[in-house]
């Protein structure tokens, strides 16, 4: 799920911060919290993840957070706009690396540090990238070994009363 264009709209970029209004008839916010709303932290981290795909040229899932720290409330009440400062910081896992805040009124929000993959499967007209080695959009092994469960790497023909922990 997308949020860009629903929850918030790209209003401005200026290098390394893009500038975002936040949709406050949004049904996040009726829910979150009615009354008083507040953008959850899980939709921080997606409009983070959306705007450093969007700089990338492919679709993002994270990866791991490396660091979360909300400092204060972002309610798009008090604050429609709100500026996302990032830096992508370098390639680790196949993904990368990056790290910014988010400010209101000349307050920082939040401060973050995540990391990033991209997701191998066409989605929305994003491009999807295909590692190398894969079946096509898959992300599957092309060399996994015959025998396996599809996507697993579990054998096909285990011995009845086996577990396979995941």
């Amino acid at each position: 799920m997308t949020l860009l264009n629903d929850m918030y709209a790209i209003v401005g970029n200026n290098g390394d911060t893009t500038t975002v209004s936040l949709n406050a008839s949004h049904p996040i916010y009726q829910a979150h919290f009615p009354g008083n709303p507040i953008t959850p932290g899980v939709c921080i981290v997606q409009m983070v993840g959306e705007l450093v795909g969007l700089r990338l040229g492919c679709r993002l899932q994270l990866q791991r957070i490396v660091n979360l720290k909300f400092v204060s409330p972002i309610s798009p009440i008090d604050h429609s706009q709100i500026a996302i400062a990032m830096t992508l910081v370098d390639d680790v896992d196949e993904g990368c690396r990056v790290k910014g805040t988010s400010s209101a009124g000349g307050e920082v929000k939040t401060k973050f540090s995540m990391v990033f993959v991209p997701v191998y499967t066409e989605a929305a007209g994003i491009p999807a990238a295909k590692p190398p080695g894969t079946v096509a959009a898959t992300g599957i092994p092309a060399d996994m070994p015959t025998g396996t469960v599809a996507a697993t790497g579990i054998p096909a023909e285990m011995p009845t009363g086996t577990a396979f922990l995941l």
